[in-house]
């Protein structure tokens, strides 16, 4: 899931529904956490699915209709790629530049 840091140097997941700070995303949390508990985000590295369904060279983007989710369509505040599908199995995220 992508995240974002609050000013409260907090990582919460990421929302691409807005314009916004939520939408400024850090990297993706790979493995769900329970809220307040330590995490790591992941940027510049090969994310396998073991089910696949990637679309092989689609840009993966925030997406504006699940908190954290992916689209292969940009949204609202998701217009920078998050990384791109290798295969259909493999999504290379982007080192973030923002």
């Amino acid at each position: 899931m992508g995240v974002y840091q609050a000013s409260d140097n907090m990582v919460y997941r990421a929302s691409g529904a807005a314009v916004n700070a939520a939408a400024l995303t850090v990297g993706m949390v790979l493995v769900d956490v329970p809220a307040g508990e330590p995490c790591t985000y992941w940027q510049n590295v090969d994310v396998h699915f073991s089910e696949g369904g990637l679309v092989p060279a689609a840009r993966y983007y925030l997406s504006g209709a699940v908190l954290g989710g992916t689209a292969d369509v940009a949204s609202t505040g998701g217009t920078v790629p998050l990384g791109y599908a290798y295969d259909t199995h493999i999504l290379r995220l982007f080192p973030i530049t923002r």
